[in-house]
């Protein structure tokens, strides 16, 4: 289906509606993390649809999320996509698995890096 299908057919209309009402049509990171909301209110999928396609209709794999802390969600998702080790493998071509092992560790540690900068910013 087309991405811009999707989205206008009834059945992500009245999940989506579902999910807004079961969070009492609020911004789920203002209610775990505080902070103004602002804008529209997005519903947002927890796995994309592109990596779980099987639950973009789930109303487990949704939230709703105002426009002003989409971007803060966003960030503290690839994080946590980092921290466990959800990248793909290492494109190097090493002899041994440990030097394989070790650059991944490596480039996970140096993304976690500029991604806690960023999550910082996009918090402030």
């Amino acid at each position: 289906m087309h991405e811009d299908a999707f989205y206008t057919s009834p059945e992500w209309l009245a999940v989506r509606d579902e999910r807004l009402a079961l969070d009492g049509r609020s911004c789920t990171v203002s209610r775990l993390l505080g902070g103004d909301c602002g804008g529209v209110l997005h519903v947002h999928h927890v796995w994309a649809r592109s990596k779980r396609p099987d639950l973009e209709l789930d109303l487990d794999n949704l939230l709703s999320v105002c426009a002003s802390h989409h971007p803060t969600l966003e960030a503290v998702t690839r994080t946590l996509q980092i921290l466990r080790g959800d990248l793909p493998r290492c494109g190097h071509n090493h002899p041994y698995r440990e030097g394989r092992l070790q650059c991944e560790r490596r480039r996970r540690e140096q993304m976690l890096e500029r991604r806690i900068g960023r999550l910082a910013r996009v918090a402030a």
